[in-house]
């Protein structure tokens, strides 16, 4: 459990009323340091299955067939689908939970290289057809519910052949911190970036840098601050006057540091959502990513920021010469940015996920849509 997903479940506990039950494999199995274990504690009954192997979940899907069963996956590890498919055949509800696969030769917590990386990019999408097709041969009554982290993953997970009918869109959520900002009017002339997350090659820092480097060199008053953990060697030039590395944050800064700069940049070549683009917008921070973003749903629904090709330093350096040169479109942005945050609140998601199972599982109310990709911001 991750922190984007903690304060979902607290505001789902909050709404529904219902009991929540936890499987894990340990304590350390909670991949955030803000989270106490206090307060996961408080969420509901926390199983903690000790070596997390098949044998030990069997019985809780047994004991709990009433019940609604959220995967974190399909294979974050391998016994994951097995246990689905005994959930399935048995006619428990089932949802997933699952972010888009990467087509990047590169890894998602750590550099990876080689033949091993090519073989996963290349046999991912026939791991999710016969993952479909495994099933579709298994369902009796119970269709699963299917939970695309990102429009990215929806489309994925349509090619593979999964039922459309099935999956509804979802995402990360978490909670604005109140900050005040100490930042001054922005300059219309000057670009003041920042990026936060891990500094691996994956997330195309090098693509930011050089088009960053090669606007200041045209002339453009633009700088970059890079915020995150690792090496910044191999990406940030020795002599840069404009691209700075300022080390690591602690998530409890995250926002109050970004809230201080004109936008973000993500320009990842995978990334499964993006948490620090929630985060950006909670603060009315505009946000350039990447088309491999999974958040990128954000801003083309609300206008809060731009899209640039994946790669492509001259689109990138295109979309940001645009904010410098049209300072009216960079405001509206920013408008766009402060408005969209209630929209992208915890208790939204919570309040959509609670629907999605009701009118899936239990056939009540209309398919529910997901807010967060559909904000209409224009009467605002």
């Amino acid at each position: 459990m991750s922190t984007h997903q903690f304060y979902m479940w607290k505001a789902l506990k909050s709404l529904s009323g219902d009991e929540l039950v936890f499987v894990l494999e340990n304590p350390r199995d909670v991949q955030t340091k803000e989270v106490s274990l206090a307060e996961l504690n408080s969420l509901g009954e926390i199983i903690y299955t000790g070596g997390f192997r098949q044998h030990c979940i069997l019985p809780i899907l047994r004991q709990n067939l009433g019940a609604v069963h959220v995967f974190g996956g399909f294979r974050n590890v391998w016994y994951f689908f097995p246990l689905i498919l005994f959930a399935i055949l048995h006619n428990v509800k089932v949802a997933v939970m699952n972010e888009p696969y990467s087509i990047y030769q590169a890894g998602y917590v750590q550099e990876e290289v080689g033949w091993w990386m090519r073989l996963k990019v290349c046999t991912r999408p026939l791991l999710y057809q016969l993952t479909a097709g495994f099933i579709k041969k298994f369902i009796k009554k119970v269709q699963p519910c299917i939970l695309p982290i990102s429009l990215l993953a929806e489309e994925q997970f349509k090619q593979a052949a999964f039922d459309s009918g099935a999956m509804y869109p979802f995402g990360y959520f978490v909670p604005r911190q109140t900050i005040i900002k100490i930042k001054t009017t922005r300059s219309s002339e000057k670009l003041q970036l920042v990026f936060v997350g891990s500094l691996l090659r994956t997330k195309g820092l090098d693509i930011a840098v050089k088009a960053v480097e090669g606007m200041y060199s045209d002339g453009f008053d633009i700088s970059l601050d890079i915020y995150g953990f690792g090496s910044p060697d191999w990406f940030l030039p020795a002599a840069s006057t404009c691209v700075h590395y300022r080390g690591a944050l602690l998530p409890k800064n995250v926002q109050s540091v970004m809230a201080q700069y004109d936008m973000l940049v993500l320009p990842s070549r995978h990334d499964g959502w993006g948490v620090v683009v929630n985060e950006a917008l909670l603060q009315g921070v505009p946000v350039i990513v990447s088309d491999r973003v999974g958040s990128k749903c954000l801003i083309e629904s609300s206008g809060a920021g731009l899209v640039f090709k994946s790669e492509n330093t001259e689109d990138l350096t295109f979309k940001l010469k645009e904010l410098i040169l049209q300072p009216a479109l960079f405001e509206e942005m920013q408008r766009r940015a402060e408005a969209i945050g209630d929209d992208i609140s915890p208790e939204i998601g919570a309040r959509y996920l609670l629907d999605v199972f009701h009118y899936h599982f239990f056939h009540e109310g209309q398919r529910p849509s997901a807010i967060w990709a559909n904000v209409n911001l224009d009467d605002n």
